[in-house]
């Protein structure tokens, strides 16, 4: 995990991307009347994948005062990625799959396989 307040422009990090699988373990079934029926395996299989962006942008927000909105409230990171295809952005409080080095996330990934 990384602090997002310490990066600069252009650094490089790491994102650990988490899906479900569903056609590797998909098991299909007909009953008596010919409908077919399906399942997944449980646990659902998950596959990870590393994916690398570069910090193109940060929204720093300062509250003065008393406000009544507090949409306004979060900062945001701005990433781009290798293709230059699209820009996301995050907040603070969703960075818990942000790693500065790919070690680190394929470490990261080893851990969530054994279960941790």
């Amino acid at each position: 995990m990384i602090d997002f307040n310490s990066l600069k422009i252009g650094d490089e990090v790491y994102y650990v991307m988490k899906t479900l699988d569903l056609e590797k373990d998909k098991i299909t079934m007909i009953d008596d009347d010919g409908t077919e029926w399906f399942r997944y395996r449980n646990p659902r299989p998950y596959v990870y994948k590393i994916c690398s962006y570069t910090l193109v942008g940060k929204v720093s927000v300062t509250i003065e005062g008393k406000v009544a909105d507090h949409s306004y409230d979060d900062n945001s990171w701005h990433f781009e990625s290798p293709d230059n295809s699209a820009i996301d952005y995050y907040f603070l409080h969703n960075n818990d799959n942000f790693f500065y080095t790919v070690k680190e996330a394929q470490d990261f990934i080893s851990e969530q396989q054994k279960g941790g």
